[in-house]
């Protein structure tokens, strides 16, 4: 699969697509730089457990598109805040990134979406919500 991607970013005019398959310090950097972040997933397995590269480039206020696996469609609202596809399609891949790239207004949407929506998984809010639950066990006790 990184080879068929790796051969269709070398048939695109030079600077189109860049592809990052390796660790790098900054990602917001990269985001920042970007018009689409694709995120797709084969399978379940393949997905982390919180899929924090998903949570960063939504907060970077760029459209995503991946894949509706896992936890996923749980963070993702089709159409809203980003672009949810189903596992190993490349046409339906390819068909979202077309839409994406060519719709400046349903572009700008999913971002600002994606940007507002993922605030309730800021660390802050997420530290709060699980304390409040060990206090409502504790005074359960």
């Amino acid at each position: 699969p990184i080879n068929e991607i790796k051969k269709l970013a070398f048939s695109t005019p030079k600077g189109a697509i860049k592809i990052i398959i390796k660790y790098v310090d900054k990602p917001e950097l990269y985001y920042k730089l970007a018009d689409v972040i694709a995120l797709p997933y084969r399978f379940s397995l393949e997905l982390p457990e919180y899929p924090f590269v998903l949570l960063e480039a939504m907060a970077c206020g760029k459209p995503i598109i991946t894949t509706s696996i896992g936890s996923i469609p749980e963070i993702v609202i089709a159409n809203y805040n980003g672009v949810l596809i189903q596992p190993k399609n490349k046409d339906e891949l390819k068909n979202a990134i077309v839409k994406v790239l060519s719709n400046d207004v349903f572009a700008t949407k999913l971002g600002k979406n994606a940007q507002s929506s993922v605030k309730v998984f800021d660390w802050k809010i997420v530290a709060k919500k699980i304390l409040n639950v060990y206090k409502e066990v504790q005074n359960e006790k």
